[in-house]
């Protein structure tokens, strides 16, 4: 259907179905904004490596 043209033209247009519809989607966008946003995982920081230290020789 286009868009622009009034649905009550279209004789093949389920003006209940899209009322229903209307209602539905605006529902669904009312319990989806009221829900939490989902808190972001967190991931554990990977234990340091042992870190290698070289003993050098000093010159005298």
């Amino acid at each position: 259907m286009d868009p622009t043209r009034n649905p009550a033209d279209d004789t093949d247009f389920d003006f209940d179905a899209w009322v229903r519809w209307q209602n539905l989607k605006q529902a669904w966008q009312h319990a989806t904004a009221a829900r939490p946003a989902p808190r972001p995982v967190v991931v554990p920081e990977p234990r340091p490596e042992p870190e290698i230290v070289y003993l050098l020789p000093v010159p005298n």
